[in-house]
């Protein structure tokens, strides 16, 4: 199986580059945040070049992620220059808890951005759709129906190495070039089912959440190891019932969590505490100490890795996009059980004293 593990900003913006380089006919991109800074301006101009050597390029930019893009780092978002008053609501009830650090001015340094933006717009060969709320939070690029490149990382300047807290990000992307698995992929999108080497949630689909029972299966179906990344980590009944009954049974559970995450931090800290109580110190729990933005579970048998995290939120609201496929002797499976083993080797073993603020982690289960 032609598939390759791009780790973090600094391997998949390079790689998405040169794609955008090579592609002859057609550029497809899907995307939840796409910042004005310098990495989401530098995919624009890369953009434009193709297009002006006769590549269709299509964007389609959700809305939606413009609370995140306005309430952190540089404020900006590439697309989405306005914002509404019930959005500007939403930034600020989430600006109350987050990303106060002010070190940094607005982004200003690219003084042409707004010209940029006029021309991706104008220009015949692109179709660019940002102006709708689709709760996609998927991310990914396909170069002439040919190569697809998905997973967790969005184009910001911190996906691409620390923000402006001074995380650095950690992530991953997923580039496939077998034919097969992108007819897979494409037919996927138009009827989705469940047992593939893809998982998705698509709302325009009748509805489709395959996500959720995807990582239920996985758990379920453990039988001696257990790994849980994971960005985002709500306490919902039934993964804490999954994830009990995997240590119950005997399997080997770890969980690595960001030491300090960007959203929903109390609530992640809530997640494993509990974990870690109600399994008697069983499940072991650990701290990354940069912005742990990955999205995975792992078993002996599977792995799924992708944009889905483990919240109300990415099983009955937006859709999502994940690879799933057995954790068997491929190389890309031993790429992501390396990559995993770093990932644990650098965090720090949490004990049964995580402290987090219960009231802000209420709050946070409100908007997760």
């Amino acid at each position: 199986m032609e598939v390759e593990l791009l780790t973090d900003g600094k391997n998949a913006f390079p790689e998405i580059i040169r794609c955008i380089r090579r592609a002859r006919e057609s550029i497809f991109i899907n995307m939840f945040i796409w910042r004005n800074d310098t990495i989401g301006c530098t995919l624009v101009r890369e953009l434009l070049a193709a297009a002006d050597r006769g590549v269709k390029v299509t964007v389609s930019k959700d809305r939606y992620g413009v609370i995140c893009e306005t309430c952190e780092e540089s404020r900006q978002s590439f697309f989405n220059r306005r914002v509404s008053l019930a959005e500007r609501l939403k930034i600020a009830a989430l600006a109350l808890f987050y990303n106060r650090d002010r070190s940094h001015a607005p982004h200003d340094t690219e003084v042409d951005s707004g010209a940029l933006l006029h021309a991706l717009l104008d220009h015949p060969n692109i179709d660019a759709v940002y102006d709708k709320n689709k709760y996609d939070h998927s991310k990914f690029y396909l170069f002439d129906g040919e190569t697809l490149i998905f997973g967790g990382i969005n184009i910001e300047d911190k996906e691409n190495g620390q923000d402006y807290a001074g995380r650095a990000y950690h992530d991953y992307m997923v580039k496939l070039t077998e034919p097969p698995l992108i007819a897979e992929f494409l037919e996927l999108r138009r009827s989705p089912a469940s047992g593939g080497t893809f998982e998705m949630n698509l709302k325009e689909r009748g509805n489709w959440f395959g996500m959720k029972d995807t990582y239920l299966k996985l758990i379920d179906n453990a039988k001696k190891s257990l790994t849980v990344v994971m960005a985002y980590f709500s306490p919902l009944p039934e993964f804490e019932a999954a994830i009990l009954g995997a240590a119950r049974r005997g399997v080997a559970v770890r969980v690595v969590i960001p030491a300090s995450a960007n959203f929903q931090d109390n609530l992640n800290k809530k997640t494993v505490k509990r974990l870690m109580k109600k399994s008697g110190g069983v499940i072991r729990v650990y701290a990354y100490p940069g912005m742990l933005h990955a999205k995975l579970l792992m078993s002996e048998k599977a792995l799924s890795l992708g944009s889905c995290n483990i919240t109300k939120k990415a099983f009955g609201q937006l859709d999502e996009l994940n690879l799933s496929v057995p954790n068997d002797a491929s190389t890309f499976a031993a790429a992501v059980c390396e990559s995993v083993e770093d990932t644990f080797a650098c965090a720090k073993p949490l004990g049964a004293d995580i402290r987090y603020n219960s009231i802000v982690a209420a709050l946070e289960s409100l908007l997760v």
